[in-house]
């Protein structure tokens, strides 16, 4: 009985169960100030690393001090740096997270930084933990440098005859340009994103962002408006405004030729970071995607010494698809191209020997699309940044030939060359066939320092087989055939001096060809390209 009394007794039980209970209690409330000691200190050190990533990713190459001048900050005492490793953040959706950060020491725009830090711990060493936990944070910053570049928009002082007739021709009306008016327009310069910011006041009802304005239809006339409300120059201004009333009334779709890239979303311009486009470049541009028809066919007074007259035919196929003639956007992200386009420039020479009557020269030429990549911005430079394109020029053929001109329009056929007459008398009869094809095949790399960009230099890159002028090359190799019936002449005194005449023509030939290829943009076995602006990103946490 006795025995069965002490298993019953009750007395203390609830003093041995808050012993017990506060001995659990004590570790758990240990523990748990550790572990919240531990979790603090993570997200210091995370935050350390998170900073050092952007100082490092603010200059790649040299991104371990960037890192150490963020350790030696008196708030991340104890962390220390690990490893700093430059490389390209490509920021595509296609790519998985864990591939997207790739090594790179040559042009880096990203560093990956990990740093270790520790947290020691109060009460964790009774429950066997050490006194001390190392931590190891590592974070992913990326600089986001664009530039912006065009092709064939180098535009040269030539006669203002042929520059009104172009573009006049171009933009559906008279447009009664003069020499000092085309010069004034050739050297004035345009800030893109103000243009834009002009162009959206003017017909932005309804329109937000840069993107949405350049995909929306607006009138030419508003276009050329605006670009004489941002002009940099105050002749091109009063020229412009008199060019809008005497526009057609076309509209233009934008984005036809301009690609923002990541300015899309943009609604202001920066003015410390213009995008600097030459104004008749863009004047040219918004006429030619404003016109129904991209055709030019009209007659030249030339006003070149050794030429009497011209006619100048032109057919400007479109573009390639997704190539615009200026884009902003990184590195590899970016090309731009110009249009295919078939040139036929007939001309009369002022005066021809032996009493050959008036000799004419019809020069053709066939051009495939010039094409200039985005291929490295440099913003590590102390000399401010620059950028590097790779171009390739424009191919395809130039001859002296005549053609049929129901094909000339069609670019899916090529165009069949016969001889040309260049004189014609009742007994004396001259042709003259040439043919030259453009050669080159592979790109050409172009680097524009930072003073080219600032200046707006235009860089030439020619077909690496192309020497001297067109018409020059084409008359090296013509094969001119004169036949003489009933005349006191020889054919060979005519055929050498059909031949010295043509020589002496040539440098005239090629400034005509060079002027009226340059008002559509366009040349022969070259590409004319520029680096209209760049800009270099502020560091972000990418990973």
């Amino acid at each position: 009985m006795r025995r069965l009394r002490v298993w019953r007794d009750t007395r203390g039980n609830i003093s041995i169960l808050m012993a017990g209970g506060l001995t659990m209690l004590t570790a758990v409330g240990a523990l748990g100030i550790d572990t919240a000691n531990l979790f603090l200190e993570r997200r210091r050190v995370q935050g350390i690393a998170d900073a050092a990533a952007m100082a490092a990713a603010a200059a790649p190459l040299t991104g371990q001090e960037g890192a150490r001048a963020v350790l030696a900050l008196p708030p991340n005492a104890g962390a220390t740096l690990v490893s700093v490793t430059p490389g390209k953040y490509l920021a595509d959706p296609r790519v998985a997270v864990e591939a997207r950060f790739q090594t790179d020491w040559i042009a880096p725009d990203a560093a990956r930084v990990t740093i270790e830090g520790g947290s020691q711990t109060i009460f964790g060493r009774v429950l066997g933990i050490g006194p001390n936990v190392a931590i190891t944070a590592t974070a992913t910053a990326a600089r986001i440098d664009t530039a912006a570049i065009s092709v064939g928009s180098r535009l040269a002082g030539v006669d203002g005859g042929i520059a009104n007739a172009v573009l006049s021709a171009l933009g559906g009306s008279d447009l009664s340009l003069s020499v000092m008016d085309y010069n004034a327009l050739a050297a004035a310069d345009v800030d893109l994103l103000r243009w834009f910011e002009a162009l959206h006041s003017r017909a932005g009802v309804g329109i937000g962002t840069f993107g949405e304005l350049a995909a929306a239809d607006v009138q030419l006339a508003d276009a050329v408006g605006a670009l004489a409300d941002t002009t940099s120059s105050p002749d091109a201004a009063r020229i412009l405004r008199g060019l809008v009333g005497r526009l057609a009334n076309r509209t233009v779709r934008l984005r036809d030729v301009i690609a923002l890239g990541p300015l899309a979303e943009s609604a202001s311009a920066d003015p410390t970071r213009p995008i600097t486009v030459g104004t008749l470049s863009l004047l040219r541009e918004a006429i030619l995607i404003g016109g129904q028809a991209r055709q030019v066919d009209i007659a030249l007074s030339p006003g070149i010494a050794g030429l009497a007259a011209a006619t100048y035919r032109v057919e400007i196929g479109e573009r390639p698809a997704s190539s615009p003639w200026i884009a902003v956007g990184r590195a590899g992200q970016v090309t731009v191209r110009t249009a295919q386009a078939r040139i036929l420039l007939d001309t009369k020479l002022a005066s021809a020997p032996l009493g050959l009557g008036t000799i004419r020269v019809p020069i053709v030429a066939e051009l495939a699309s010039a094409e200039a990549r985005l291929t490295r911005v440099d913003c590590s430079r102390a000399m401010g940044p620059a950028a590097t394109l790779d171009v390739l020029p424009s191919l395809g053929r130039v001859a002296i030939a005549d053609i049929d001109g129901s094909d000339f329009s069609d670019f899916t056929t090529p165009l069949a060359l016969r001889r040309a007459t260049v004189a014609s008398l009742p007994l004396v009869n001259a042709t003259v066939l040439a043919d030259i094809r453009l050669g080159g095949v592979a790109a050409q790399s172009v680097r524009f320092s930072a003073d080219d960009v600032a200046a707006g230099r235009v860089r030439s890159v020619q077909t690496n087989d192309i020497v001297g002028g067109i018409a020059a090359s084409l008359l090296r190799t013509a094969d001119i055939r004169v036949s003489v019936l009933g005349l006191g002449l020889s054919a060979g005194l005519l055929t050498a001096t059909l031949g010295t005449t043509l020589s002496l023509a040539a440098p005239a030939l090629d400034t005509l060809l060079d002027a009226t290829l340059s008002l559509a943009g366009l040349r022969l076995g070259e590409a004319d390209v520029r680096v209209n602006g760049v800009r270099c990103g502020v560091p972000v946490l990418v990973g």
